[in-house]
């Protein structure tokens, strides 16, 4: 592995990592009111955020639990809408 190609993928990675926001759940918290909270289009990017989880159900959103640190794109157009939802 040559040292552009390893240089390239760190920049990738520090861009995933710029581009995204950790949120550590509180009490009363839904992925749906997070996204409020983040200026993020639930219906847009719940599909991203869910792989940004290692979820692979849409009902997996619902069932978030306080202490867990959940990761959301930092804004709607990092979000990829696939056209189908986790249950399909």
């Amino acid at each position: 592995m040559g040292l552009c190609h390893i240089a390239d993928n760190m920049s990738l990675r520090a861009y995933a990592e710029a581009s995204q926001t950790k949120v550590t759940v509180k009490k009363g918290d839904t992925v749906y009111g997070i996204c409020q909270s983040l200026g993020l289009d639930y219906n847009i990017c719940k599909n991203t955020i869910m792989r940004l989880n290692g979820m692979e159900k849409e009902s997996e959103l619902n069932s978030i639990k306080v202490g867990s640190t959940l990761i959301f794109p930092a804004s709607s157009r990092d979000c990829v809408e696939s056209g189908k939802s986790g249950d399909d």
